[in-house]
């Protein structure tokens, strides 16, 4: 079992709406070593020259996700269009478990 994940995918295309096509979205759980991660991931961006910005996975996003009637999760939330990149984040997070250090970065 892995101590730390970092995932870089792209599952919506909504952090380039947000964000622009030269910035990843960063999200991360609230856990300490998660957290722990996403400054060394912040550091090494700022050393790499590659943009990322920390996003948020909230109360909201996880409910998208979870408050499902047809199945355990739902991969596209019930938040219509709205924060698409913040709902995908919250789906991965699902498959994390809690002792393991995560952090996804969306790169579209």
């Amino acid at each position: 079992s892995p101590s730390d994940i970092v995932d870089v995918a792209t599952l919506t295309g909504a952090c380039v709406v947000a964000l622009g096509n030269k910035t990843a979205g960063l999200f991360s759980d609230e856990s300490q070593r998660s957290r722990m991660l996403l400054a060394t991931l912040l550091t090494q961006s700022l050393r790499s020259g590659e943009s990322v910005w920390p996003m948020p996975i909230t109360e909201e996003h996880e409910k998208a996700i979870t408050d499902c009637k047809l199945a355990d999760l739902s991969s596209t939330g019930n938040l219509t269009r709205a924060a698409g990149a913040c709902t995908a984040a919250a789906f991965l997070k699902q498959f994390v478990e809690d002792d393991v250090a995560w952090a996804h970065i969306d790169i579209a």
